[in-house]
């Protein structure tokens, strides 16, 4: 396993931890990441996260 494959699985990860902490508002969970709110959205395609 590469350190491309163990950051995008830490990525991942975290995103969906976000999303459970948020209770499922992807906007709180981009927030408590730090991230953008297209940002995120864009990751939770890369990992196929849409619900």
């Amino acid at each position: 396993m590469g350190l491309k494959e163990i950051i995008s699985r830490a990525e991942k990860q975290a995103i969906i931890h976000a999303i459970q902490k948020s209770n499922g508002d992807k906007i709180k969970a981009a927030d408590l990441l730090g991230i953008s709110k297209s940002s995120f959205y864009e990751k939770i395609k890369r990992y196929d996260l849409s619900q």
